[in-house]
């Protein structure tokens, strides 16, 4: 699992650089405006191999990174 490529994603969809992205940093509804743009998003995760199961519980990146990592850990 490659956090750098989760980050690129993200910064994509919040109109930010990769280097601003942190554990703290808003990605839910608040941040990326739209629910299109959030189902495009997590498609676009997945579509790299990042699959979240509930995209609505996650509200920073720092839970992304829980919900992905945990998952990995699981399955190891």
């Amino acid at each position: 699992m490659n956090p750098d490529i989760i980050k690129e994603i993200v910064a994509t969809f919040l109109k930010a650089n990769i280097q601003d992205i942190d554990s703290n940093t808003r990605i839910d509804n608040k941040a990326i405006q739209g629910s299109i743009l959030m189902h495009r998003m997590y498609s676009e995760l997945k579509k790299n191999g990042y699959e979240v199961n509930n995209p609505a519980d996650i509200k920073t990146f720092g839970d992304l990174e829980k919900e992905l990592f945990m998952v990995d850990i699981l399955f190891l």
